[in-house]
């Protein structure tokens, strides 16, 4: 019986060691305790093993959540630059396509100059008057 408690005593003191050795701030050391909390209510030397496994379970399922989630937010913001790009092409650095009927024949074919534009505004003065619009 003592050469057990001796041998408990040890591996307390391991633990303490190994628990100050850590440099956890504050609030992860209180969401451990926390999670080791809903995991099991008591917790003894025996039971350390099954209980920090069980944790490190929950915490491996969290992550994978906020991976999962992460990844759809993402798909979901490049879903929506891809939808203001189709919407919007001229303010998403695109071209403004002309009435679908037109696009078949060339803008010299109808009369249309193609000399560059200096801006933005010269553009839309250029095509106020014709049946432009945006896609």
């Amino acid at each position: 019986m003592e050469r057990q408690l001796k041998r408990r005593s040890s591996e307390v003191e391991g633990l303490v060691g190994a628990l100050r050795g850590s440099d956890l701030a504050v609030s992860s050391k209180s969401a451990l305790d926390v999670r080791f909390a809903k995991v099991s209510t008591e917790i003894d030397l025996e039971s350390l093993g099954e209980v920090s496994s069980a944790v490190q379970r929950v915490l491996h399922e969290e992550q994978d959540a906020v991976t999962a989630e992460m990844f759809r937010l993402k798909n979901t913001i490049e879903d929506r630059f891809k939808e203001f790009k189709r919407q919007w092409p001229a303010e998403a650095g695109g071209s403004i396509q002309i009435w679908p009927a037109l696009t078949t024949t060339s803008p010299s074919s109808i009369g249309w100059s193609m000399t560059p534009c200096q801006s933005n505004e010269q553009r839309s003065a250029r095509f106020s008057g014709s049946r432009a619009i945006r896609t």
